[in-house]
């Protein structure tokens, strides 16, 4: 299930939407199902490496130029199999379509707002709860910088974005993050877990410090 939540997460990020213009009375091009096509994902660091140590317990190094591959290369064979596309309604409302592990469909409920430049998403709580077990987190609105050009939508989040939204809820990802990647973590004294927990949040800080470009996102297509 803490597997599936983190590809849950991610799915979240595909929830694509944009408009055209702020005249409510022009038609809305979003109508109707978007299906996902792809990840997007650009990215340039300062340094060679990226580097995330939990002192003896473990530490991950990866060079910055790997990452897009990596991240491309999982996002590709492992969203698809999760995230279907979004279909909207015309009373701004949207559900995310998804598959679950065993195959089953199922989607999450949301209701958007669009400008000029960014699409705000207020996710279901109830849906979302259901989908992860009733491991969310509390997810606050999200937005995304969007385009569309023709049946194709881009949607993604850039740097600060990215830095602002996990600052907020970073310390319920690493509440669930840190007992998948050290075992026994659910197990060592409170202040060990404070220590650790820190010491990963000065390092997330540095690394956002240190990105020069941060785009993360997907691209959808509607051929109705």
């Amino acid at each position: 299930m803490k597997k599936f939540f983190l590809f849950s997460l991610l799915s979240m990020l595909a929830i694509a939407l944009c408009a055209c213009s702020d005249n409510e009375d022009e038609p809305n091009s979003l109508l109707g199902t978007w299906q996902y096509e792809q990840p997007h994902f650009e990215f340039e660091y300062a340094q060679d490496s990226i580097v995330i140590s939990m002192g003896q317990y473990r530490k991950m190094s990866i060079a910055a130029k790997d990452l897009k591959t990596m991240f491309l290369s999982m996002a590709k064979e492992k969203m698809g199999d999760y995230f279907k596309g979004v279909t909207f309604s015309d009373d701004n409302t949207l559900k995310v379509n998804m598959s679950l592990q065993n195959g089953t469909p199922a989607t999450l409920g949301a209701t958007y707002k669009v400008d000029e430049r960014y699409i705000e998403v207020a996710l279901n709580s109830a849906d979302l709860a259901q989908l992860t077990g009733g491991i969310a987190p509390d997810i606050p609105k999200i937005s995304f910088i969007y385009q569309q050009k023709g049946d194709e939508l881009l949607m993604y989040f850039d740097k600060t974005y990215l830095k602002n939204m996990i600052a907020m809820m970073q310390d319920q990802l690493l509440s669930i993050l840190l007992p998948s990647i050290i075992e026994g973590f659910d197990q060592f004294p409170d202040t060990m877990k404070q220590i650790i927990s820190g010491s990963v949040k000065e390092q997330i800080a540095t690394i956002f410090d240190n990105t020069l470009k941060l785009e993360l996102g997907f691209t959808l297509s509607n051929h109705n």
